[in-house]
């Protein structure tokens, strides 16, 4: 886990990731690595809610325990994710002790996938 992170119990679901310090606008959260798969490879409850579309139809699971497994689904996220660099960072100031969450539509171009997202429920 990176410097200024830790895990704690969430509201939204589970575990999640929350900041330990005030962390800047833009700081990096984690910079997902592992080979792309493609989706067909990967279970479905991986491929919904841990894994990351990094070219069409192929995808890096986040490593288990990592802020990329672990970080929550909102439909107003503090955090983003660019399948270019396959970088997750700060969409704006994150104050100590905030949750960090991601809206899991952003991280694959999927057609209907934000549909199961809807509400915020897992699907």
């Amino acid at each position: 886990m990176k410097p200024g992170l830790e895990i704690k119990k969430s509201k939204i679901h589970g575990r999640g990731i929350f900041a330990a310090e005030w962390l800047p606008k833009g700081t990096v959260i984690e910079r997902l690595a592992g080979s792309p798969q493609h989706y067909s490879n990967i279970p479905a409850g991986l491929l919904l809610r841990r894994s990351f579309e990094v070219s069409k139809d192929n995808y890096v699971v986040a490593e288990k325990g990592s802020a990329g497994w672990l970080l929550n689904h909102s439909d107003r996220p503090n955090c983003t994710y660019d399948m270019a660099t396959r970088e997750i960072t700060t969409k704006r100031k994150i104050r100590k002790g905030e949750e960090l969450t991601l809206d899991y539509n952003e991280t694959t171009t999927w057609p209907g996938y934000a549909d199961l997202w809807k509400g915020g429920k897992p699907p």
